[in-house]
């Protein structure tokens, strides 16, 4: 069953992919922007993932809406990177996981139209990049660390301030793309050590979360890792290689480690 819905799943979004070469209008401005991209992606979205299979839906434009915990559920982010699309750059994304009545994230695919780049992931069955298998393992000679930055970053600067400070004390190199769902997947890839953000939801990390572990990467977080416990707020994730992770949950604590 679940090759089948995969297999649909990524055929749909590389249907939305075709909306991101639409000329665009925003619709709201601020610290979580709109855009009639986000809109159309998102409407098509809950048109046709029933279709592939019937199910609950959450997402970031329908975030009033509470799924019940019981239900099998689509969590979505039509376009992940708002503000880089608005921006002209090309990391943006659209990302959908499905999630079983027990809260677990059990496939999802990310769709990167503008890099050409299609991540998915089965429970159980591997991670993929265009079709190809992922390992987590790459010619990586630094420690290199994506970090996101919160839209409620001013109410915790300080917190993240410190948490750079000690990356830097510790030799890491800091990147930030704007997209979660896509540095996950990057860690995923090989292409980053690790990934950061203090406050994630959702629709952000199911996706790329599994496909990370599917990976062979280590995903941690602030909560469970059932959605259905809260579908909305996660709190902090650290992705990373298994074998950078634990000193980095230490370093994002305030201590310096032998890395």
């Amino acid at each position: 069953m679940n090759k089948n819905i995969i297999d649909d799943l990524v055929s749909l979004l590389c249907e939305c992919g075709m909306l991101y070469h639409s000329d665009f209008q925003r619709i709201r401005d601020g610290l979580n922007p709109e855009t009639s991209i986000d809109q159309a992606i998102d409407e098509h979205l809950q048109l046709q993932l029933p279709k592939i299979f019937k199910a609950s839906y959450l997402s970031e434009e329908t975030i009033w809406i509470k799924p019940r915990v019981e239900d099998w559920c689509w969590i979505v982010d039509p376009v992940d990177g708002t503000e880089n699309l608005i921006a002209g750059s090309p990391n943006v994304a659209t990302s959908v996981a499905l999630i079983n009545p027990g809260g677990e994230c059990v496939l999802g695919a990310i769709h990167a139209p503008l890099l050409k780049e299609t991540f998915s992931g089965v429970r159980g069955a591997g991670a993929f990049l265009n079709g190809e298998h992922l390992t987590g393992n790459g010619n990586i000679s630094r420690n290199i660390l994506s970090m996101a930055f919160p839209c409620r970053g001013p109410a915790i600067s300080d917190l993240i301030g410190g948490q750079v400070a000690s990356l830097l004390r510790n030799s890491w190199t800091i990147r930030a793309s704007g997209s979660a769902a896509l540095d996950i997947c990057n860690v995923a890839r090989g292409r980053w050590s690790a990934f950061f953000e203090e406050s994630t939801y959702s629709w952000d990390i199911a996706a790329a979360s599994l496909i990370a572990e599917e990976a062979g990467c280590f995903v941690s977080t602030a909560t469970s890792k059932h959605y259905g416990d809260d579908p909305h707020v996660r709190g902090y994730l650290v992705a990373a290689t298994r074998q950078l992770h634990s000193q980095l949950e230490l370093i994002l604590k305030g201590n310096n480690v032998d890395c």
